[in-house]
């Protein structure tokens, strides 16, 4: 089971990375406090969340990393993209 945190904070890990263009050094911070506690599915709901909320639109990369994430964490990649469609 380690192994599988592992990947999934390594998977967030990228996609902060290719986020950082698009979000402030304020809300990577509060994205990734949220991984630091092991809270994946909030993270990534925070992370869709802002997208959202701003009305910014995230690129093709970081939608399929998104959808990756979401995917490995069995979570329904669609009601995410639905948020991120503006």
């Amino acid at each position: 089971m380690t192994g599988q945190f592992e990947e999934i904070e390594g998977l967030f890990g990228q996609l902060l990375t290719a986020s950082r263009p698009i979000m402030s050094e304020t809300e990577l911070q509060e994205v990734r406090h949220l991984i630091d506690v092991g809270e994946y599915g909030l993270a990534l709901e925070t992370l869709v969340d802002i997208f959202a909320g701003e009305k910014r639109k995230p690129g093709a990369d970081v939608t399929l990393r998104i959808e990756n994430l979401a995917d490995k964490m069995s979570i329904d990649a669609t009601a995410l993209m639905q948020r991120l469609r503006i």
